[in-house]
């Protein structure tokens, strides 16, 4: 799959893997074939037991598509690194007006940076 998706990267607009227990090393190749960049505008990857390291991976996607509208992770294995990691990659990607994170242990810190990262600036003085 990561092969075929490398050779069609510039046309895919939608890619749901939902529930195929892609995990993390699957996330990180999957990653790997999405990094170059191309049309994705929707990445649905539900119940499909990524934790932190998948997240990771993925975070790098978010800033390969610039017209990624929508990330689906709801129902993973994501921690607080990992939500972090993605708060980060969201907050440089404005683009992005669906990211579903639901039904993963984010904890505390990793709510408090997605939080940060959704928040609007401060009205200036």
């Amino acid at each position: 799959l990561a092969e075929a998706l490398e050779r069609h990267t510039s046309t895919l607009r939608k890619l749901d893997l939902g529930g195929n227990v892609v995990g993390d090393a699957g996330a990180a190749r999957l990653s790997v074939s999405l990094r170059k960049g191309g049309a994705l505008r929707l990445l649905m990857l539900p119940s499909n037991r990524v934790g932190d390291a998948g997240a990771a991976s993925l975070a790098e996607v978010i800033g390969a598509h610039p017209q990624l509208e929508e990330l689906q992770l709801a129902d993973n294995k994501v921690n607080e690194a990992g939500a972090v990691r993605l708060a980060e990659a969201v907050a440089r990607h404005p683009g992005l007006r669906v990211f579903v994170l639901d039904r993963n242990p984010i904890g505390d810190a990793g709510t408090a940076a997605i939080a940060n990262t959704l928040a609007p600036p401060p009205p200036p003085p």
